[in-house]
């Protein structure tokens, strides 16, 4: 009889009649995996029209989905945030109008605005 856990099927438990045994992976280097990820890399080889599947290419399946996992999460995490700075940039800064009597009527008060001599001077409180 074989027996597992679903978390974690790189160890498989065989009964025999000298006792129960423990197998491993074939390669020792490879990570552990759950039944779930499995089947998620069973579907996406038969979804490629793979009929024989052997160790390495279901792993490397598994590393796909696994990075397809983390593009997305971080994908939708980016464009969420993009989203979130738009509406409070657009909350935040309003496009201030133009008054009338901001605009100069004549050149004179331009070059008035911009000759320090008519400037006043305020004093600042240092901290």
């Amino acid at each position: 009889e074989l027996a597992y856990d679903p978390r974690d099927l790189s160890r498989l438990l065989l009964e025999t009649p000298q006792g129960v045994r423990s197998l491993r992976y074939r390669n020792l280097a490879r990570p552990p995996m759950s039944l779930w990820e499995l089947l998620a890399a069973r579907r996406r080889l038969r979804a490629e029209g793979r009929a024989q599947v052997d160790e390495a290419a279901l792993f490397a399946a598994r590393e796909a989905n696994h990075a397809l996992v983390a593009t997305a999460a971080s994908e939708s995490r980016r464009v969420r945030r993009e989203s979130v700075r738009r509406e409070r940039h657009r909350a935040e800064v309003k496009p201030t109008p133009i008054v009338e009597s901001q605009v100069p009527a004549e050149p004179d008060d331009v070059i008035a605005l911009a000759n320090p001599a008519s400037m006043f001077v305020v004093e600042i409180e240092p901290w």
